[in-house]
C-alpha cells in the first residue's frame, strides 16, 4: 500500500513539478527536471542543455538553485492535496533567502500565479524591494519591534 501511494506521489510530482519549476527557472528555460525512481530511492535530476544534454543531480546545484527548486516543490506538493483539504493559509517564512534578484522575481511571479488558490498568503522577508504590488498589505517591523503598515 505504501509503495503504491508513493508511486502515485512520484507520478504527480513528475506531472506537476515542471509547471512550477518552469516559473522558478524562467531565466533557464532549457532546464528540465526529471525524477528517477529505481524502487530503492528517489533522485531529482536536472537536464541541462548541451550536445548531448546532461543529467545533473540536484544535490550539485548551488544554494540559490536548490532554494528555487524547493519553492517549486512546496507549491507542487500543495497542489497534490485534495482541494477540500487544502489549507487556506500559506506561510512563506524567508522563502526568498538565498535567491538572487532573478530568483526573487520568479518567486513573485509564482506567488501571483497561485494567489487565487489560497485564502491568505503571509510572507516574511528582509528584502525591502518586495512590495505591495505582490500583496494586499505590507508591514515593516523594526529592531525596536515597531510595526508600521506600508500599504
Amino acid at each position: 500500500m505504501k509503495r503504491r501511494r508513493l508511486n502515485e506521489v512520484i507520478r504527480a510530482i513528475r506531472d506537476v513539478l515542471p509547471r512550477y519549476a518552469a516559473t522558478m527557472f524562467s531565466h533557464e528555460p532549457q532546464t528540465r527536471f526529471v525524477v528517477r525512481d529505481d524502487q530503492e530511492s528517489l533522485e531529482f535530476l536536472a537536464e541541462r542543455p548541451g550536445d548531448p544534454p546532461t543529467l545533473v543531480p540536484v544535490k550539485s546545484f548551488s544554494g540559490g538553485e536548490k532554494q528555487r527548486l524547493s519553492v517549486a516543490l512546496v507549491f507542487t506538493l500543495h497542489s497534490l492535496l485534495d482541494a477540500n483539504k487544502r489549507p487556506d493559509l500559506l506561510v512563506l517564512d524567508e522563502v526568498d533567502k538565498g535567491l538572487d534578484a532573478r530568483g526573487v522575481e520568479s518567486l513573485m511571479t509564482l506567488i501571483d500565479e497561485v494567489r487565487g488558490d489560497y485564502g491568505t498568503v503571509v510572507m516574511t522577508s528582509h528584502r525591502p524591494e518586495i512590495s505591495g504590488a505582490n500583496f494586499d498589505a505590507v508591514w515593516t517591523v523594526t529592531k525596536e519591534n515597531e510595526v508600521s503598515q506600508l500599504c
